[in-house]
């Protein structure tokens, strides 16, 4: 693969549901780093000539290995990077311990952070109900389904190969503290 300049440097963001991972992406993106999806990344080609396409089926249905879908949304990132001179970014959401060593590979792995928001799934519960305003059976319908599926595809081991793990059990107050770190560490 042709060697890029841009980005300079890239976090994977890994999770279960309501971790925190789409927050951080906002908060990136509000201060300078670009937020964007794994899922299009990959489907971006498809996407290009076909707008209306689910890229959740185009890779759930894909043939291909993890590395080379891995080298696909590289190739795709690079692209994106080059062509809106991008310098930083977030990725959400890495749901594969596989497909983010290769993805990771595949950008260069001194260029990548993967951040793993580790949660108790009691306060993640909680999150779920403040946000979408419903009460705890309703939480736990939403949400422990969209995690029997990421604990299948072993987004929790996503942890054990991370190269930082935030604790996302406090305030919001703390989170953008933790965040700030890492924007001042790696993107300064």
């Amino acid at each position: 693969m042709k060697e890029y300049d841009k980005p300079k440097h890239v976090f994977l963001l890994a999770g279960l549901s309501e971790s925190g991972k789409s927050y951080a992406g906002n908060f990136f993106d509000d201060h300078g780093i670009k937020r964007l999806k794994y899922v299009k990344l990959f489907a971006h080609d498809v996407l290009q000539q076909q707008p209306d396409i689910n890229p959740y089926n185009l890779l759930n249905n894909s043939t291909e290995t993890d590395e080379e879908q891995a080298q696909r949304a590289a190739r795709s990132l690079f692209q994106i990077c080059e062509s809106e001179n991008i310098l930083y970014c977030s990725i959400e959401s890495m749901v594969k311990p596989s497909t983010t060593i290769a993805f990771k590979q595949a950008i260069g792995t001194s260029r990548v952070s993967v951040v793993y928001f580790d949660i108790e799934q009691e306060v993640r519960l909680q999150r779920q109900m403040g946000r979408e305003n419903v009460d705890y059976e309703t939480a736990r319908k939403i949400m422990l389904p969209r995690d029997e599926k990421k604990i299948k595809f072993g987004t929790p081991e996503i942890k054990d190969i991370a190269d930082i793990v935030i604790d996302n059990s406090g305030t919001i107050e703390e989170l953008n503290q933790k965040l700030r770190g890492l924007m001042n560490e790696y993107c300064i």
